[in-house]
């Protein structure tokens, strides 16, 4: 992000637009909890006349006296600018669904240029999101609405049983939106609009908005018959070609383009005071009105079902993967011109070079939202930011709350953060805090932010679970020095390497760091970081664990005789891998011996993994040069400031190899790289083998990477898979790499 950019924002707000939304994290398709549903769903048929090639998926018989896990109680609540958090009157009785507008109900909306008074409403919704379907200038976020996926689905056929209400200023609607899983995936499709002071006519429309690929067009429909006089039965077929609509099985409509992408369903009642197309409001109409909807089911064949029912992801715990991706991201107090310049999707798009920009001299505090459908687990927020001297965060909170409206609760807090940069280059800081279990919302509040240019900008978020479990472990240690200039407890697990725990002048061994969880971790390694190392680092060290952290300590793991490289501030790491162990609150350092520059040695940093298969590997490799055969360890130690290096000019195909001890299951493996355009690897295949040795099968292929730049920034390709199990073995098939300095590099090599 330039400054440029916030030049051509502050444009943009000069233009009126229409609005489009981004997908911010794709949401799972859920089979709606159907607390009305038939016991049958067999016996379900679509009035059609192939009623047999149809799966009912989902309905809603409205059989109860509540909505099905279906439907969202609101309509476009976002837009609502009188009335925060108004719920429209949406009842279910006598075996429906009824959307009642009631004469002392408040005005919906009241936007000068928009709409004109007296603009009542009532509906339910198949999903939420803010800035969904908002093409009207005039309005702007004020009050966030957690993102739900009720029932966000592509292609099918759908069916309703209901009767229309009639009379001058009404108009029932059953329509579709896009859910804008894409900027461009705004397009609406109106299955019905009946104006009431014609209720023998309905009109059948589709609206492009922000879709290229889609062209406008509203089809009339004369059925000759009062539509508001008794129930009919409508249906919608929704095919790759075309739309079409029924009314009592007959077709009575079709248009022959269609929408490409999920979409939401609204259900709508509408009042307005006068309105040239529906006619004044008649004022002798019974009070409240009411559109009754008496089932509501959806209908797929057998090839639309791919993915319709797909299993939700587990509830265990990802070390590692940032989670934003997979959220809806939204902001508090912005327009549509500016969500039309810089979407919220550009905040966890997983690409740290595009972001956001606030608004022109914001107010503090400025809020940013994320909603998962699936609770969460993570312990770590970052935001990254470019010319964060100019324009990054300083003073941020990170919050949670159970139902995404009420009760936020500051869980970590930075204010004063002290950025370095006044170019290009891309910061990212983090907040640690305890392990926050099963959340599906959180936002960042932005409380104070350098505005230099009159905004302030974020590039990215990252929300992860750790897999170096030992930030949520309490510190202890017997011979350090806790008055020596630098010397602290938390310096040994507090994620910088620039810190460090000083022993006592003259040590006696063996010395003793002690790391203790309050809930049982499992782990498979531990690494020890120094600088000055041939100087002052431990040289023989032993890893002991116990199941409270206070008794019973057991060897797993020896260092040997550790012989460090540097005599100078470089950052050099060790790392201990051993077969897993679980249910262990307390993990101890047992340094046996250590070099005694100035009659002291020191600790940088101590993490411990967890899930990162990778960590516990042996690895092997063809085609390296004679130091990554040296120093294998580099490519799987956790520390991405390392790596391995293939010979000069390298003919290939070459294997990089992991073998364990014991079989591993995992489903993910991922590369890192740094200057990746000039020495990333191009092309890969993941092969495993039961063994290690034989038999090796392939399980996925890279194709062609496309790295984003060639500067040292770490970029990672990971690539998923079906879960393999009692695998011994991994290795990457490296087909093609970008060899710009005659040779490729990897610097980090996880699997999951």
């Amino acid at each position: 992000m330039t400054k440029r950019s916030a030049i051509w924002h502050s444009i943009l707000l000069g233009t009126i637009v229409v609005i489009s939304s981004v997908l911010i994290g794709k949401a799972e398709l859920v089979q709606a909890e159907n607390k009305t549903s038939v016991a049958n769903r067999e016996t379900i048929k679509p009035l059609l006349a192939d009623p047999d090639e149809w799966i009912l998926t989902y309905h809603d018989e409205f059989d109860g006296t509540e909505l099905s896990d279906m439907f969202i109680p609101k309509l476009l609540p976002y837009w609502n600018t009188n009335t925060p958090r108004y719920e429209v009157q949406t009842p279910v009785y006598d075996g429906k669904l009824h959307l009642q507008i009631d004469n002392g109900q408040p005005d919906f909306l009241d936007v000068p240029g928009v709409t004109a008074n007296g603009f009542k409403v009532s509906g339910v919704m198949g999903g939420m999101r803010d800035f969904v379907h908002m093409n009207h200038y005039g309005l702007e976020i004020q009050d966030h609405y957690p993102a739900e996926d009720k029932y966000v689905t592509k292609y099918g056929y759908f069916e309703i049983r209901a009767k229309m209400q009639g009379g001058g200023g009404m108009a029932p609607a059953w329509w579709m939106v896009g859910f804008q899983d894409d900027k461009l995936h705004t397009a609406e499709i109106d299955i019905f609009e009946v104006p009431g002071n014609d209720p023998t006519t309905l009109y059948f429309s589709l609206h492009a908005w922000d879709d290229p690929k889609l062209e406008n067009v509203s089809l009339p429909v004369q059925t000759g018959i009062d539509l508001s006089a008794d129930f009919h039965i409508y249906g919608f077929e929704w095919d790759p070609q075309y739309i079409r609509l029924y009314i009592d099985g007959v077709q009575k409509a079709q248009i022959n383009q269609s929408p490409d992408y999920r979409m939401m369903t609204i259900l709508s009642l509408n009042q307005h005071e006068n309105n040239p197309w529906l006619g004044p409001l008649d004022t002798n109409l019974p009070n409240p009105k009411d559109f009754q909807i008496d089932y509501y089911r959806a209908f797929k064949k057998v090839e639309q079902l791919e993915g319709e029912n797909e299993q939700l992801p587990s509830d265990d715990l990802i070390y590692g993967v940032n989670l934003a991706e997979t959220a809806y991201a939204s902001i508090s107090n912005y327009s549509v011109a500016q969500y039309k310049m810089n979407p919220p999707y550009l905040l966890n798009d997983g690409d740290s070079r595009t972001g956001i920009f606030s608004k022109e001299d914001p107010d503090f505090p400025q809020y940013i939202y994320l909603d998962w459908t699936t609770p969460k687990t993570f312990d770590t927020v970052g935001l990254s930011c470019s010319n964060c001297l100019e324009q990054g965060p300083t003073n941020w909170e990170v919050q949670l709350s159970d139902d995404g409206i009420s009760n936020w609760t500051t869980v970590a807090a930075v204010s004063d953060m002290q950025w370095a940069q006044r170019t290009e280059a891309i910061e990212t800081e983090e907040l640690r805090f305890a392990v926050a279990k099963n959340k599906k919302h959180l936002r960042i509040q932005i409380n104070d932010a350098h505005t230099k240019w009159g905004q302030f900008s974020i590039n990215e978020i990252q929300v992860r679970l750790s897999n170096n479990i030992a930030w949520h472990a309490s510190v202890a240690a017997d011979g350090f020095d806790m008055t020596a200039e630098g010397s602290n407890l938390t310096h040994i697990n507090d994620g910088l390497d620039d810190s460090a725990l000083i022993s006592t002048q003259n040590p006696q061994f063996p010395q003793y760091i002690y790391l203790t969880w309050e809930e049982a971790r499992s782990f498979e390694s531990i690494t020890i970081k120094c600088q000055y190392c041939k100087k002052q680092a431990p040289t023989s060290w032993e890893v002991e664990v116990s199941e409270d952290g206070i008794a019973d300590w057991t060897v797993i793991a020896s260092s040997g005789n550790i012989v460090w490289q540097g005599q100078d501030e470089r950052v050099e790491a060790a790392t201990l891998s051993f077969a897993r162990v679980s249910d262990k609150k307390g993990l101890r350092v047992k340094v046996s011996d250590a070099k005694l520059h100035q009659d002291r040695f020191a600790v940088n940093e101590i993490k411990v993994y967890s899930n990162n298969l990778a960590l516990a590997a042996k690895g092997s490799g063809t085609g390296l040069s004679d130091y990554s055969k040296a120093n294998l360890i580099n490519m799987n130690d956790g520390d991405d400031t390392t790596g391995i290096v293939s010979v000069e000019n390298p003919s290939m195909p070459h294997y990089i190899v992991l073998r364990w001890e014991a079989g591993q299951s995992f489903s993910n493996v991922s590369v890192k790289c740094k200057f990746c355009q000039g020495q990333g690897l191009k092309n890969w295949l993941i092969e495993v083998s039961e063994d290690g040795e034989s038999g090796w099968q392939t399980l996925a292929s890279s194709g062609d990477v496309a790295w984003q730049s060639n500067t040292s920034d770490t970029e990672l390709k990971t690539i998923s898979f079906s879960p393999v199990s009692n695998k011994k073995g991994m290795r990457l098939k490296v087909n093609s790499a970008y060899l710009d300095w005659g040779h490729y590099a990897v610097y980090e090599i996880t699997v999951n």
